[in-house]
């Protein structure tokens, strides 16, 4: 027996309301891996510049606030690095 033409819309927005879902767990899945990434590689950063900075192991983070202040000379620092001309940022 042929399908009705109420029974196909339904079909049909059924299908697409799980093709929907489908793509927005896919997006989904894509930030998560990419955030772990970003926080991987934030962690891995970290760890050589304490390394080489071990003085920045005596800091002690506080409140977004505070880290302002405890972090400002530090900050003031990485942005002169990076502002300088003379460091290839290309070989990072």
């Amino acid at each position: 027996m042929p399908k009705t033409l109420e029974e196909r819309i339904a079909e049909s927005k059924a299908k697409t309301a799980h093709l929907e879902q489908q793509r927005r767990a896919e997006l989904y899945r894509e930030r998560k891996m990419k955030k772990k990434l970003d926080q991987r590689r934030c962690y891995v950063v970290g760890e050589l510049v304490c390394k080489y900075f071990p003085a920045l192991k005596e800091l002690k983070p506080g409140t977004k606030e505070q880290n302002k202040i405890i972090f400002k000379k530090f900050e003031a620092f990485l942005s002169s690095l990076a502002s300088d001309e003379n460091v290839n940022k290309e070989d990072f």
